[in-house]
């Protein structure tokens, strides 16, 4: 058991009854019996089982897991927490094109330093724009893994840390999306009234 390693801790699941074969052939059946004890606790509990063979033709060692999960509670309140409808996966919101803003008060961290130069726009590059674009986030690492220099060295790594900026103010861009939202009543909270939402 992957719980064996843990000192301290009171292992769960346990192995009470395995035979002990010393060879394994094709359409044999082996029975283990594995016990749970939740120690008086209640809640969800796994652990993972490791089973090692060793191939006879070869002398290779290779193991197999199962993972072992099991459910502690009162029945009336497993039924609370039941879902009491199918669940939907929630609508994103678009990203509307910016209308008239209505600029704020500058902060004075920023009036603190007379700029004297404006930095230039740096848009995401369309073919980072294009790795991420991708439904699965495996193919999105993937795809940027592929953009990156392969050595990291002292002239790879503007490429190499700029990339990573891209990719960090794309998801920046969607965490917020997220808050997008149009026809919301905002309501004053807090003394004053100065927190709305």
């Amino acid at each position: 058991m992957a719980s064996d390693n843990l000192r301290g801790a009171r292992p769960h699941f346990a192995i009470t009854s395995a035979p002990v074969v010393q060879n394994l052939t094709i359409g044999t059946t082996v029975t283990m019996v594995i016990q749970f004890n939740p120690h008086g606790f209640r809640g969800r509990f796994q652990d993972r089982m490791e089973l090692k063979f060793i191939d006879t033709s070869t002398g290779e060692e290779f193991a197999i897991t199962r993972r072992l999960a099991a459910a502690v509670g009162i029945q009336a309140d497993l039924d609370l927490l039941r879902p009491i409808a199918p669940y939907t996966r929630p609508v994103r919101p678009t990203l509307d094109p910016e209308g008239d803003v209505v600029p704020g008060e500058k902060p004075p961290a920023l009036t603190a330093i007379p700029w004297k130069i404006k930095l230039e726009q740096y848009p995401i590059p369309a073919a980072i724009s294009s790795a991420l674009a991708r439904r699965e986030e495996s193919d999105q690492i993937e795809q940027i893994r592929a953009l990156l220099p392969q050595n990291l060295d002292a002239r790879s790594h503007g490429k190499h840390f700029a990339s990573l900026l891209h990719v960090e103010e794309d998801r920046m861009k969607k965490d917020l999306r997220i808050y997008n939202m149009t026809g919301v009543t905002l309501t004053s909270h807090g003394s004053g009234g100065s927190i709305y939402y």
